[in-house]
């Protein structure tokens, strides 16, 4: 399957919400609510694909 130009605006739109999240909010899990922002797009993308 084929990615196509809305999958991959998708993934830069939660990619960029993700980004304005203020890690100060996270305080504890920031690690994890981080590796979670750059994760999904990618798992998301693979996971169509797949």
């Amino acid at each position: 399957m084929n990615i196509s130009l809305l999958m991959i605006l998708l993934a830069i739109l939660i990619f960029n919400a993700g980004l304005r999240l203020k890690i100060s909010h996270l305080k504890n899990i920031w690690l994890a609510g981080l590796a979670a922002i750059i994760a999904f797009p990618i798992v998301y993308i693979f996971g169509v694909i797949i």
